[in-house]
């Protein structure tokens, strides 16, 4: 008799100025998305203000929705992401406040960390279409999987979906 395993994967994706997180839950059938946000990053505040801000808001969504796994989607700097001071502190130093909770937790909690690279139709279980462009084809996935519309539902949030289906996938 098979089993169902519960999976619940939180994927997030920082940048200077917004905080893209969803998570997605899975049992033995296709994945659900059953929350996603966009949040505003505070503008004015010390680097070490805005890492205690972080790391509220990421306790809080591992304790609201207690993921199996976590997966942050790195920016990487260069084409749209120059690499500035501000860049590195709001974008990327995130990233470490995310893999110090979450080995905080009893029993840790595994960190996938990903690039855009990492998101190829394969990976997916997609076929690579000709005359399509791997983003636009997991674009397109990622509406019809998910089914949503609405506020934010941009390539940015599909970033934080994308980084949590890949972790249930892992």
């Amino acid at each position: 008799m098979e089993t169902s395993q519960h999976k619940c994967a939180l994927g997030m994706f920082t940048l200077t100025n917004y905080f893209y997180w969803a998570v997605l839950e899975q049992d033995n059938a296709s994945p659900t998305l059953t929350d996603r946000r966009r949040e505003d990053v505070p503008k004015i505040m010390t680097t070490a203000q805005l890492m205690k801000w972080y790391a509220g808001r990421v306790s809080s969504l591992l304790e609201s929705y207690e993921p199996t796994i976590v997966a942050a989607r790195l920016p990487i700097a260069g084409r749209g992401f120059g690499l500035k001071i501000e860049f590195v502190e709001r974008a990327v130093f995130p990233n470490a406040i995310v893999h110090f909770l979450c080995q905080q937790i009893d029993p840790p909690i595994p960190v996938l960390d990903c690039v855009k690279q990492s998101f190829s139709p394969k990976r997916f279980g997609l076929t690579k279409q000709a005359g399509k462009k791997d983003a636009e084809l997991l674009s397109e996935e990622c509406d019809s999987t998910f089914a949503h519309d609405g506020h934010y539902w941009d390539e940015n949030q599909k970033q934080a979906v994308l980084a949590a289906w890949l972790a249930l996938r892992s």
